[in-house]
């Protein structure tokens, strides 16, 4: 009886059904009423996970569509799945770039204000000394580093620092600030120091420390280079900046005395010389000024050679250490064989490089006997 009576229910309700498509039986009623708990479960989830992935960056599951289907999430593996897929731990890293959207939002907001270093924070401040850093150390002025504006004759140089910088950051950058200091100076030497007038001596000198500086350049694009790797904190500059600081010092030294006596010739070469004797603890700063010796001495030796073997002086800037008269002439030696022609024709200068005052006498001679030789008429071959 019963299961007649279940048939008969059944089928009524399926030929119902047939009939009237908006009718539902209880039973469907009931399915329809669980989905939709099951469906409002899952979308108050839904919110409840959005929200607190919205406010920590750590939710369980990702924000999704509230209108999506529930089948989708059938027993929640499959949102377990694609929460590991999408949620990911937030990872905040200050870069260059960063630094620079942050410099020009706020300086967008004040634009008839000039931006302080002291409104950005700690780690923002040390990009931007960073990058201000670098342009100093080859001469250029940084938005919060630059140069005193002194006398045009001044030789030395000095720097200013924003006051609003973080006091850290003042002390280690004023540290560095003397490499830029020195580097100024020497560059500014050497760009002088190439025109004729100061001679060859001078010329080779200039020319030796144009080769140092351009090591010296190619040492900050390395560093620049690191920088916009995001590799190169404010502590790192200042350790890959000490085989160098010692070296510009010395060569700042020397360059001052030099622009400051207006030296040219064998005073240059005595400089050096005595420059090298003072650092003989140093061997670094020695073996550059050994080295700069070297190149500055080729041109004098250069003349040197020419009179030792030739018996002639070519000398156009008037370097050498012996003087020639040319007002002389050999014509008056056939009036008066005790001309003066034979001692004041060629003479000794009174400034002499000290590695060769004390042959300076045999090298006058040696030039004068091939010198009349060769006036004589007489050809002269020197086997070297």
């Amino acid at each position: 009886m019963d299961k007649m009576r279940a048939t008969r229910l059944s089928e009524s309700g399926a030929s119902r059904s047939l009939q009237d498509p908006g009718y539902k039986s209880n039973t469907h009623n009931k399915v329809d009423g669980s989905s939709a708990r099951v469906a409002g479960a899952v979308k108050h989830e839904r919110e409840k996970n959005a929200e607190i992935s919205s406010k920590d960056g750590k939710g369980v599951c990702p924000a999704v569509d509230s209108n999506a289907e529930v089948g989708n999430f059938k027993d929640g593996r499959e949102v377990g799945k694609e929460a590991e897929e999408t949620v990911k731990p937030l990872r905040i890293k200050i870069d260059y770039g960063q630094a620079r959207r942050e410099e020009l939002e706020l300086t967008n907001s004040n634009d008839d204000i000039d931006t302080a270093i002291g409104c950005f924070s700690p780690s923002v401040q040390e990009l931007l000394v960073i990058d201000d850093l670098l342009y100093t150390m080859v001469g250029i002025d940084g938005k919060y580093i630059w140069a005193k504006k002194g006398r045009p004759k001044e030789v030395s140089v000095a720097f200013q620092v924003d006051i609003s910088m973080d006091l850290s950051l003042q002390e280690l950058v004023k540290r560095m600030l003397s490499l830029c200091e020195n580097y100024l100076i020497v560059s500014q030497f050497t760009e002088s120091r190439l025109h004729f007038k100061y001679g060859l001596v001078n010329h080779a000198f200039a020319a030796a420390l144009r080769a140092i500086l351009q090591d010296y350049h190619a040492m900050v694009a390395q560093l620049e280079h690191q920088f916009h790797l995001a590799r190169l904190s404010l502590q790192g500059l200042w350790f890959f900046c000490q085989p160098m600081m010692g070296a510009m010092q010395s060569l700042s030294t020397v360059v001052q005395k030099a622009a400051a006596h207006s030296l040219s010739g064998a005073a240059i070469l005595n400089l050096l010389q005595s420059q090298e004797a003072a650092l003989a603890g140093d061997s670094a700063a020695r073996s550059l000024l050994q080295k700069l010796m070297h190149f500055a001495s080729a041109p004098y030796l250069g003349i040197l050679e020419r009179w030792v073997y030739e018996g002639v002086i070519d000398d156009p800037y008037g370097e050498f250490l012996i003087d020639e008269n040319k007002g002389l002439q050999k014509e008056s030696l056939t009036q008066d064989y005790n001309a003066t022609y034979w001692q004041q024709r060629y003479s000794l200068k009174q400034d002499l490089p000290g590695f060769l005052a004390s042959s300076a006498e045999t090298i006058l001679t040696t030039g004068k006997y091939l010198n009349v030789m060769r006036e004589c008429g007489h050809s002269i071959k020197v086997w070297m």
